[in-house]
């Protein structure tokens, strides 16, 4: 037979309202004394106790769900590991509090071309994690639903959001690859990337972290943004096609992409009778764990993803719960590293 809130309160000889505040993580419930709040979680889990979620819902006035949105320009999407990493980490914590994730590929960059998920515009979620680039158009409808949301991803130009923003600190992760890369002798270093605006900030945010230094004085850092607003595997053809359009004292010795893009470039070049790290240094500015594998590895920027997001679900359950009002964060120093490989040389001279 199924057990009832009665039966664990029978147990443990407290009301079926007290098992009831307890179990469901109602505010009131921290009323009552640790010893007894621990209590009645090891009764219901020794009794076997399912919770009834419709019932559960009525009495928190929640539906425990929250929503995962990434951009729908992700190469390969769910089987990206930059976003499983994400979804690994978000889904931890989903399980550890009890809640159901519901996840969903979106345009985040055009509120033009943008539809609302159906769990969000019929308010079937409790909080929204977003994840990289939004436009601040869609942002703005976000907030007009008050939907508690967070967003991870790169640090953005979007000022006056209420949203809060964790990032990696990826600024100081470029600037210690181009301080290697420098060392290697390397002066034209091109960051390859989406020619969406978000890109084009993170180039100019970069270029103002260096300004002023040795870097500053040592390095023609190049921008290149891609047609069509992808930057993936196919994007390696139009890496090539500017490379050979370049006067050979001015293609760039050293490039810093996304790792799909660098993996299509270490393909691409060998067509041309190039090769990785002799003619051309790559440093992809994530790391996944076949880069071990390849030869030669790739250098990569490493930063713990899931950590980040799953930081980003405890704080989205902490704004449903009252307990952080998530406003005027923006958290961009999460540690990034740099994971040295065989894909970078000395500049031959």
């Amino acid at each position: 037979m199924r057990v009832r809130l009665k039966d664990i309160a029978d147990k443990v000889g407290v009301r079926t309202s007290t098992v009831s505040m307890v179990l469901n993580d109602h505010p009131k419930a921290q009323t009552f004394s640790p010893a007894t709040r621990q209590k009645i979680k090891a009764t219901a889990a020794r009794l076997g106790y399912i919770p009834n979620a419709a019932a559960r819902a009525l009495i928190t006035k929640r539906t425990y769900n929250i929503g995962f949105i990434i951009p729908e320009y992700a190469s390969q999407r769910w089987s990206n590991q930059f976003y499983s990493d994400m979804l690994n980490g978000i889904d931890d914590v989903c399980y550890k509090h009890n809640y159901n994730l519901i996840v969903h590929c979106c345009n985040l960059s055009n509120a033009m071309d943008f539809v609302f998920p159906r769990g969000i515009s019929e308010r079937n979620i409790d909080g929204l994690i977003i994840s990289n680039a939004v436009s601040p158009d869609i942002l703005k409808r976000f907030e007009e639903l008050k939907v508690p949301c967070v967003r991870i991803g790169s640090p953005s130009n979007i000022t006056g959001s209420i949203i809060p923003e964790l990032s990696p600190d990826l600024i100081r992760g470029h600037i210690l690859a181009l301080e290697y890369l420098s060392r290697l002798g390397h002066r034209r270093i091109m960051l390859f990337n989406s020619g969406n605006q978000h890109s084009r900030f993170f180039a100019d945010k970069l270029r103002s972290g260096i300004s002023g230094t040795v870097l500053h004085e040592k390095l023609d850092l190049m921008a290149f943004f891609t047609s069509n607003g992808k930057c993936d595997e196919s994007s390696s053809l139009e890496f090539i096609t500017d490379y050979f359009s370049r006067d050979e004292a001015e293609r760039p010795t050293a490039v810093i992409t996304n790792p799909q893009t660098c993996l299509g470039i270490f393909n691409e070049i060998k067509k041309y009778n190039l090769s990785c790290p002799k003619h051309l240094s790559l440093v992809s500015n994530y790391n996944f764990g076949l880069f071990d594998y390849i030869i030669p590895g790739l250098t990569s920027l490493q930063y713990d993803n899931a950590a980040i997001a799953g930081y980003s679900a405890e704080k989205l359950l902490d704004m449903i719960d009252g307990k952080d009002n998530g406003k005027n964060t923006a958290l961009t120093d999460f540690p990034v590293t740099l994971n040295i490989r065989q894909s970078c040389s000395n500049v031959q001279l």
